[in-house]
């Protein structure tokens, strides 16, 4: 079975871009963001569903020799990305990149491992919600600040002390 996979990159609800020689996916289902190397994005593109992974391994080197347990390996971190998941072969399925290498015996490729690296990202409500807070001065003067630290300095231009700090706009 595992020879008759033929890997199809996802595109729907994804936000791709390349920065210097680093991939960006961002998820819009998951709201979660994907850094992938130059070599794991190498083999997220060849997932065309029409090559099977001897056939991606076949095609990335023709400029990088890659052997098909890496295309595995790095297939197995491209899951989310991929428009159906691929369970990669006993030995190689849920090795850390340290026991991938010392099973493979691919020391000297370690710098072309292919690597994805997640980051779960807030939804752009939460990433720009600011708290606000009201600052009181003992002469009464008040102001809806972002924290509290920031009531001092303003109390003191009003040439008074901070009589309190609340979760609420003034």
């Amino acid at each position: 079975m595992a020879k008759s996979v033929k890997p199809s990159a996802r595109h729907a609800e994804l936000r791709v871009q390349t920065v210097n020689d680093e991939t960006l996916v961002y998820d819009d289902r998951t709201d979660k963001a994907y850094v992938l190397s130059p070599s794991a994005a190498a083999v997220w593109r060849a997932c065309d569903g029409q090559r099977s992974v001897a056939e991606i391994a076949q095609y990335l080197s023709a400029q990088t020799p890659t052997d098909v347990q890496v295309v595995w390996y790095a297939l197995e971190q491209l899951n989310p990305l991929l428009d159906a998941p691929v369970q990669a072969p006993q030995g190689i399925s849920g090795l850390s990149r340290r026991q991938f290498l010392a099973r493979t015996g691919l020391i000297a490729g370690a710098v072309t491992l292919p690597v994805v690296v997640s980051i779960i990202a807030p939804k752009a409500a939460h990433a720009q919600s600011v708290t606000t807070v009201c600052c009181t001065c003992l002469n009464s003067a008040q102001i809806s600040l972002t924290n509290c630290l920031d009531c001092v300095p303003y109390c003191q231009q009003q040439g008074s002390d901070v009589a309190g700090c609340t979760n609420a706009a003034c």
